[in-house]
């Protein structure tokens, strides 16, 4: 018992542990503290570009000339328009 005792003693030194703590505010800071949350609060991008891919598949199939896409731009993208500016007409 007093082996696991000086394990742990050894363990929880404090250098160890402001190394610890210094590895984290690091990690969050870099990674975890995104500027993506201020301008997307109901989650991230990928899951619209994920939606817009599975319109253009459905409609398009695999592949997709400058044509097309700018015949999505034009019709294809206006329900999603209305949408966002409605709920920017209700924001203050």
């Amino acid at each position: 018992m007093r082996i696991f005792g000086y394990e742990l003693k050894k363990i929880l030194n404090w250098k160890i542990l402001l190394v610890l703590v210094l590895f984290t505010a690091l990690f969050y800071f870099m990674f975890l503290n995104s500027d993506l949350m201020k301008y997307y609060p109901n989650g991230h991008p990928a899951a619209e570009d994920y939606e817009i891919g599975k319109m253009l598949v459905t409609k398009y199939g695999t592949t997709l000339d400058k044509a097309e896409l700018q015949d999505f731009i034009r019709t294809g993208c206006q329900k999603t328009r209305q949408e966002m500016d409605s709920r920017i007409a209700k924001s203050k």
